[in-house]
Protein backbone atom coordinates (compact mmCIF):
# COMPACT_ATOMS: atom_id res chain seq x y z
CA UNK A 1 0.00 0.00 0.00
CA UNK A 2 2.49 2.30 -1.16
CA UNK A 3 2.31 5.40 -3.50
CA UNK A 4 4.19 4.74 -6.96
CA UNK A 5 6.55 7.72 -8.54
CA UNK A 6 7.09 6.92 -11.90
CA UNK A 7 8.87 8.94 -14.87
CA UNK A 8 12.27 9.35 -16.25
CA UNK A 9 15.33 11.45 -14.27
CA UNK A 10 18.71 12.95 -15.34
CA UNK A 11 21.54 14.88 -13.88
CA UNK A 12 24.75 15.46 -12.58
CA UNK A 13 26.86 16.33 -9.67
CA UNK A 14 29.91 17.74 -8.24
CA UNK A 15 30.55 16.43 -4.93
CA UNK A 16 34.14 18.18 -3.00
CA UNK A 17 35.03 18.35 0.44
CA UNK A 18 34.87 15.35 3.06
CA UNK A 19 35.68 13.60 5.22
CA UNK A 20 33.07 15.60 7.38
CA UNK A 21 31.82 18.53 5.50
CA UNK A 22 31.40 17.92 1.75
CA UNK A 23 30.08 20.81 -1.20
CA UNK A 24 27.47 19.42 -3.58
CA UNK A 25 26.43 21.70 -6.86
CA UNK A 26 23.87 19.50 -8.39
CA UNK A 27 21.48 20.28 -11.30
CA UNK A 28 18.80 17.43 -12.56
CA UNK A 29 15.76 16.92 -14.65
CA UNK A 30 12.72 15.13 -14.87
CA UNK A 31 10.16 14.05 -17.60
CA UNK A 32 6.80 12.33 -17.62
CA UNK A 33 6.71 12.31 -13.92
CA UNK A 34 3.50 11.06 -12.15
CA UNK A 35 2.24 10.11 -8.49
CA UNK A 36 -0.28 7.59 -8.17
CA UNK A 37 -1.72 6.58 -4.98
CA UNK A 38 -1.66 3.16 -3.64
CA UNK A 39 -3.71 0.77 -6.22
CA UNK A 40 -5.69 -0.31 -2.79
CA UNK A 41 -7.29 3.28 -2.78
CA UNK A 42 -8.41 3.76 -5.93
CA UNK A 43 -11.21 4.94 -6.63
CA UNK A 44 -11.98 3.31 -10.35
CA UNK A 45 -13.89 0.77 -10.85
CA UNK A 46 -11.68 -3.01 -11.17
CA UNK A 47 -13.02 -3.16 -14.86
CA UNK A 48 -11.77 0.78 -15.41
CA UNK A 49 -7.99 1.39 -16.77
CA UNK A 50 -6.37 4.12 -15.03
CA UNK A 51 -4.81 6.88 -16.31
CA UNK A 52 -1.02 6.94 -17.20
CA UNK A 53 1.53 6.81 -20.04
CA UNK A 54 0.42 4.06 -22.04
CA UNK A 55 2.52 1.46 -19.47
CA UNK A 56 1.40 -2.39 -19.90
CA UNK A 57 1.37 -2.27 -16.18
CA UNK A 58 -0.76 1.23 -15.10
CA UNK A 59 -3.85 -0.80 -13.95
CA UNK A 60 -1.43 -2.07 -11.32
CA UNK A 61 -1.00 1.09 -9.84
CA UNK A 62 -4.04 3.30 -8.16
CA UNK A 63 -5.63 6.83 -9.32
CA UNK A 64 -3.03 9.38 -10.98
CA UNK A 65 -2.08 12.39 -8.31
CA UNK A 66 -0.45 14.50 -10.13
CA UNK A 67 1.57 14.71 -13.40
CA UNK A 68 4.45 17.41 -14.53
CA UNK A 69 5.62 16.70 -17.79
CA UNK A 70 8.96 18.47 -17.12
CA UNK A 71 11.06 18.89 -13.80
CA UNK A 72 14.24 21.31 -13.02
CA UNK A 73 16.28 21.36 -10.21
CA UNK A 74 19.41 23.60 -9.64
CA UNK A 75 21.39 23.58 -6.07
CA UNK A 76 23.72 23.90 -4.45
CA UNK A 77 24.16 21.24 -0.72
CA UNK A 78 26.20 21.71 1.80
CA UNK A 79 26.36 17.59 3.73
CA UNK A 80 27.66 17.39 7.37
CA UNK A 81 28.44 13.67 7.88
CA UNK A 82 28.84 14.09 11.82
CA UNK A 83 25.42 15.23 12.14
CA UNK A 84 23.79 13.96 8.82
CA UNK A 85 22.03 17.11 7.90
CA UNK A 86 22.80 18.27 4.31
CA UNK A 87 21.92 22.00 4.09
CA UNK A 88 20.57 23.21 0.60
CA UNK A 89 20.39 27.12 0.44
CA UNK A 90 19.10 28.36 -2.60
CA UNK A 91 17.79 25.64 -4.45
CA UNK A 92 15.86 26.19 -7.42
CA UNK A 93 12.89 24.26 -8.61
CA UNK A 94 10.93 24.62 -11.92
CA UNK A 95 8.09 23.07 -13.89
CA UNK A 96 5.90 24.09 -16.38
CA UNK A 97 3.51 26.18 -14.27
CA UNK A 98 6.04 26.59 -11.06
CA UNK A 99 8.64 27.97 -9.78
CA UNK A 100 11.04 28.32 -6.85
CA UNK A 101 13.73 29.30 -4.88
CA UNK A 102 13.88 27.21 -1.48
CA UNK A 103 16.39 27.24 1.59
CA UNK A 104 15.95 24.48 4.24
CA UNK A 105 17.77 21.18 5.80
CA UNK A 106 17.25 17.24 5.39
CA UNK A 107 18.35 15.44 8.38
CA UNK A 108 19.19 12.07 8.89
CA UNK A 109 18.33 9.90 12.05
CA UNK A 110 17.91 6.87 13.69
CA UNK A 111 16.29 5.59 10.44
CA UNK A 112 13.92 8.26 9.80
CA UNK A 113 14.34 11.30 7.03
CA UNK A 114 12.96 14.54 7.92
CA UNK A 115 13.06 17.41 5.51
CA UNK A 116 11.87 20.87 5.51
CA UNK A 117 12.63 23.58 2.43
CA UNK A 118 10.66 26.82 2.09
CA UNK A 119 10.90 30.14 0.11
CA UNK A 120 9.18 32.34 -2.43
CA UNK A 121 7.28 31.17 -5.46
CA UNK A 122 6.15 31.71 -8.60
CA UNK A 123 2.31 29.73 -9.75
CA UNK A 124 1.18 30.04 -13.71
CA UNK A 125 -2.20 29.43 -12.59
CA UNK A 126 -3.43 28.45 -16.06
CA UNK A 127 -1.19 25.58 -15.60
CA UNK A 128 -1.68 25.29 -11.71
CA UNK A 129 -5.67 25.11 -12.70
CA UNK A 130 -4.84 22.21 -15.59
CA UNK A 131 -3.46 20.21 -13.05
CA UNK A 132 -6.27 20.84 -10.65
CA UNK A 133 -8.70 20.11 -12.67
CA UNK A 134 -7.82 16.49 -13.83
CA UNK A 135 -7.05 15.96 -9.90
CA UNK A 136 -10.60 17.10 -8.45
CA UNK A 137 -12.31 15.78 -11.34
CA UNK A 138 -14.09 19.06 -12.41
CA UNK A 139 -12.84 21.94 -14.66
CA UNK A 140 -11.12 24.43 -13.25
CA UNK A 141 -10.02 27.67 -14.81
CA UNK A 142 -7.99 30.53 -13.82
CA UNK A 143 -5.46 33.39 -15.34
CA UNK A 144 -2.85 35.20 -14.27
CA UNK A 145 0.89 34.76 -12.73
CA UNK A 146 0.78 34.77 -8.88
CA UNK A 147 3.92 35.21 -6.05
CA UNK A 148 3.54 33.72 -2.94
CA UNK A 149 4.86 31.82 0.13
CA UNK A 150 6.00 27.75 -0.05
CA UNK A 151 6.82 25.71 2.15
CA UNK A 152 7.04 21.84 2.24
CA UNK A 153 7.53 19.23 4.82
CA UNK A 154 7.85 15.63 4.55
CA UNK A 155 9.43 12.59 6.97
CA UNK A 156 9.92 9.10 6.39
CA UNK A 157 11.08 5.92 7.64
CA UNK A 158 11.28 2.17 7.15
CA UNK A 159 8.24 1.47 9.47
CA UNK A 160 5.61 4.29 8.81
CA UNK A 161 4.62 5.91 5.51
CA UNK A 162 5.69 9.07 3.88
CA UNK A 163 4.11 12.34 5.48
CA UNK A 164 4.02 15.43 3.94
CA UNK A 165 2.82 18.96 4.67
CA UNK A 166 3.02 21.16 1.81
CA UNK A 167 1.51 25.03 2.28
CA UNK A 168 1.22 27.55 0.17
CA UNK A 169 -0.54 30.64 -0.98
CA UNK A 170 -2.59 30.52 -4.97
CA UNK A 171 -4.08 33.50 -6.24
CA UNK A 172 -5.34 34.28 -9.60
CA UNK A 173 -6.55 37.20 -12.05
CA UNK A 174 -9.67 35.29 -12.59
CA UNK A 175 -10.78 31.63 -11.79
CA UNK A 176 -14.02 29.80 -13.00
CA UNK A 177 -14.87 26.82 -10.89
CA UNK A 178 -18.31 24.41 -10.23
CA UNK A 179 -20.21 27.15 -12.24
CA UNK A 180 -18.82 30.22 -10.26
CA UNK A 181 -16.94 33.43 -11.61
CA UNK A 182 -13.96 34.61 -8.87
CA UNK A 183 -12.20 37.84 -9.49
CA UNK A 184 -8.41 38.40 -8.33
CA UNK A 185 -7.85 36.83 -5.04
CA UNK A 186 -4.99 35.18 -3.31
CA UNK A 187 -5.56 32.40 -0.49
CA UNK A 188 -3.55 30.11 1.79
CA UNK A 189 -3.53 26.48 0.72
CA UNK A 190 -2.44 23.17 2.92
CA UNK A 191 -2.06 20.66 1.79
CA UNK A 192 -1.47 16.95 3.44
CA UNK A 193 -0.53 13.12 1.88
CA UNK A 194 -4.29 12.87 2.89
CA UNK A 195 -5.63 16.06 2.69
CA UNK A 196 -5.92 19.42 0.71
Amino acid sequence: NEYSAVGLCSGKMNITGGPVQWKIDSSMTGSNLAIYSPASQRNLPPATYGQGFRQPDTDALGDLLWQEPRLKIDGFAEYNADTATLRLPETQISSDGFAATLDGVVVVANDKITAKLNGPARWKMDVLASRLSNLFGTPIRAAGIHDGPFQIQFTSSATQPIAVDVKAELGWDRCDLAGLSFGETSLPIEMTERNV
